[in-house]
């Protein structure tokens, strides 16, 4: 019988690609607390809260009645997990409580692997365990760095005999869905605002980024390559250059408007406030880091020796050469 992959997610931007290219090699189990948007064969679909121990326990007990004693891997996408609200105040469904409870039930099946995915960490050791971080702010990007980070530690000391893979994607794209910074940038030009060829003097001038389907077949080769893997990985998955800032709003009014326009860089906090007057929901529009691009360094090269090397793995996409079918998306329906 072929071992089942387990999501606790399935209708995220990330796992809804990661579920459809799996499902051709193994069957899927997904366990969330919302339906599923599309129903699909071939998918086993339980709508289970992660924060509940009895539902958990028993979507498990179910699975592998359904599928088999084997299950391949299990698999937690961070950014796309949300817990469900506290109750009376107390913060039991918190994300990193919830990822102990589900590694808690998991000791009992003793799957072949648990991978997390995550933003990168802004600085990681050579062992891609943290490093020191220098500042710190309320924000909400070092609150989803401290929860990567909490969640990593915890993860280590919970898996017990459970293989650990640990994967940090840059900002995630594809032809019709783009980071809500860089979205936001490209509509500004589009209407032709004030503010579109504005860029933070003082936020870095590169960028990282991974296709979805690149993140998708990353995690299929992990875990088609389990059985070779040390019990604790860590991988940057992610295209092996940055993108200039400046560089792609040039490219970004090219394909709109049919000429370059002078970008301008101005304070951060013109930047924040610029956002802020418009209602704009993405106030906060630093990019995230990759552990191995320096702050600030445009046009880095970004070190996935390692990935390629454990994992065979490249990516396939580069987000310039998407731009074109993002443009016309956007011209062909702009709302």
């Amino acid at each position: 019988m072929t071992p089942f992959v387990l999501v606790s997610s399935g209708n995220g931007f990330i796992g809804s690609a990661v579920i459809d290219r799996l499902r051709r090699r193994f069957p899927i189990v997904v366990l969330d607390a919302a339906p599923a948007e599309m129903p699909s064969g071939g998918i086993a679909w339980y709508q289970c809260e992660l924060a509940d121990p009895e539902k958990l326990s028993w979507s498990l007990a179910r699975a592998v009645q359904q599928f088999g004693p084997r299950i391949a891997s299990v698999l937690h996408f961070a950014e796309e997990y949300t817990p469900s609200e506290p109750q009376h105040g107390v913060h039991t469904h918190s994300a990193v409580h919830v990822l102990k409870q589900l590694m808690q039930a998991l000791q009992h099946y003793r799957p072949e692997q648990f991978i997390f995915a995550s933003s990168p960490l802004e600085a990681t050791g050579a062992d891609g365990r943290r490093g020191n971080r220098n500042g710190s702010s309320a924000d909400s990007s070092a609150s989803s760095l401290q929860r990567t980070i909490r969640s990593e530690s915890l993860l280590r000391e919970q898996r017990g005999m459970i293989p650990l893979v640990l994967l940090r994607l840059s900002e995630v794209y594809d032809e019709q869905r783009l980071p809500a910074p860089l979205s936001l940038k490209i509509r500004r030009i589009y209407e032709r605002r004030w503010n579109s060829m504005f860029v933070s003097r003082r936020a870095p001038n590169a960028r990282a980024f991974v296709h979805r389907q690149d993140v998708a077949r990353s995690v299929e080769h992990a875990i088609c390559r389990r059985g070779i893997l040390e019990p604790e990985e860590t991988f940057v998955i992610s295209e092996d250059q940055t993108v200039n800032d400046r560089e792609l709003l040039q490219q970004v009014a090219v394909l709109l408007h049919g000429h370059r326009t002078r970008v301008r860089h101005v304070p951060r906090v013109v930047e924040k406030l610029t956002a802020s007057f418009e209602g704009s929901l993405t106030v906060d529009e630093r990019p995230r880091s990759v552990a191995a691009v320096p702050r600030g360094n445009a046009g880095a090269t970004v070190d996935i020796s390692r990935t390629i090397a454990r994992l065979d793995w490249r990516p396939r996409y580069r987000l310039e050469q998407c731009l074109q079918p993002m443009i016309e998306g956007l011209q062909s329906s702009p709302e």
